[in-house]
């Protein structure tokens, strides 16, 4: 960031350089900060103010005069902020100045064989300036050119290197703390990833569960609204549908609406029993609910009815004997269950808290057990190269 000096010996230059004159005496146009005519010197136009400016003023050198992609004079760029210069990519062979062609290297394929000739040239004499070294350990000419030829694409050659080379000379060397350190990360890791299974089926159940009480909510509101009297919902004549259209019409009251809270009793249970109860067959009732069938119609009312009734009559200790899904469901008024109020978001929340702590932890430890088994490795290859 610009220093304040810099900045105010900026602004004085930019309030003379906007008060010097637009035309010499001569009426020819005036340009940059040097206020000279066009003489033919090379000038730059810049992208924030439009005023143009010679390489030299704006000390440009010469040589990048093809790479000037987006140019803001010091003015536009310091001092007002309204870009930053950019510059295309340069031809990678040292001496051209020329931008790149396209995602090539290089500004044509001559330079860049010429490029490549020359990489390989340096290892002609690689054997006479490193007379003292190891011939295996010197990259010959001949390799090289095999690298090069080995691959297709840039991004195949820049990824050679990337991975350290797995040592496959002697019996891998493993200190005892190094293999405890490692078996202790990969046993804590299947454990979290276990949870992680566990926790996920446990978010699963917990959104089909809003399913089932969003159509427990449907069923109910309709089959027990004493304005519609209908005795048998399996009844489709063509009496009972004038009926219901006409309760509906002369309905003037509140809508009747039964909002369960439906809070699963089942999900209270601690981590063994609830790995328990996915393996039983209840959890089907849940997992595999599609719809209510009209045979069970009228038990799910029923169930309702009388689960109402015993909390209306003061026993909380609600013991019904039904393989209906709603005798392990709070039924109580969503906005009056204070016991389980905001059950659904709270769970559900942390539920997936945990599933991404997890998450973090196994890869963590994956992160951990990677970078030691590659310092095992390195040091494998050091004892080996130090025993050549």
């Amino acid at each position: 960031m610009a220093d304040k000096k810099y900045l105010q010996q900026l602004q004085k230059d930019f309030e003379k350089f906007q008060n010097a004159p637009k035309y010499s005496l001569d009426s020819e146009e005036l340009f940059c900060v040097c206020r000279k005519p066009d003489n033919g010197e090379l000038m730059v136009a810049c992208d924030g103010c439009d005023e143009w400016f010679h390489f030299k003023c704006m000390k440009i050198d010469k040589k990048y005069k093809n790479l000037v992609n987006n140019y803001y004079c010091l003015f536009c760029d310091d001092l007002f902020n309204k870009g930053k210069s950019i510059w295309k990519k340069k031809c990678k062979l040292s001496l051209c100045y020329e931008p790149i062609d396209g995602e090539s290297q290089f500004c044509c394929l001559d330079h860049g064989n010429k490029y490549w000739r020359e990489f390989l040239e340096k290892f002609d004499n690689t054997n006479n300036e490193y007379t003292n070294i190891n011939n295996n350990e010197i990259i010959s000419k001949s390799q090289i050119e095999n690298l090069i030829q080995s691959v297709n694409i840039k991004d195949e050659l820049l990824e050679i290197g990337n991975h350290f080379p797995v040592f496959d000379k002697n019996e891998l060397i493993v200190t005892p703390e190094q293999q405890l350190e490692i078996n202790d990360n990969i046993n804590s890791i299947k454990i979290l990833q276990l949870d992680i299974e566990n926790l996920t089926f446990k978010l699963n159940y917990l959104s089909k569960l809003k399913d089932i009480i969003s159509h427990l909510n449907e069923f109910l509101s309709l089959s027990l609204d004493p304005k519609i009297e209908i005795t048998e919902l399996e009844n489709n004549s063509k009496d009972t549908s004038k009926k219901r259209k006409n309760s509906k019409l002369n309905k003037k009251q509140k809508k009747f609406k039964v909002d369960l809270c439906g809070f699963d009793r089942r999900l209270s249970l601690n981590n063994k029993e609830w790995i328990e109860f996915t393996k039983s067959n209840d959890v089907k009732q849940i997992t595999d609910f599609n719809t209510i069938s009209k045979e069970n119609e009228t038990v799910f009312k029923n169930t309702y009815e009388n689960m109402k009734k015993y909390i209306e009559g003061g026993d909380d200790t609600i013991n019904i004997k039904s393989d209906n899904i709603l005798s392990n469901f709070c039924i109580s008024d969503k906005r009056k269950c204070h016991l389980h109020n905001g059950w659904f978001n709270i769970m559900k929340d942390g539920l997936e808290l945990k599933i991404n702590e997890n998450i973090a932890q196994v890869e963590k430890m994956s992160k951990d057990n990677e970078k030691l088994q590659q310092f095992i490795q390195i040091k494998n290859w050091k004892i080996y190269c130090d025993e050549i």
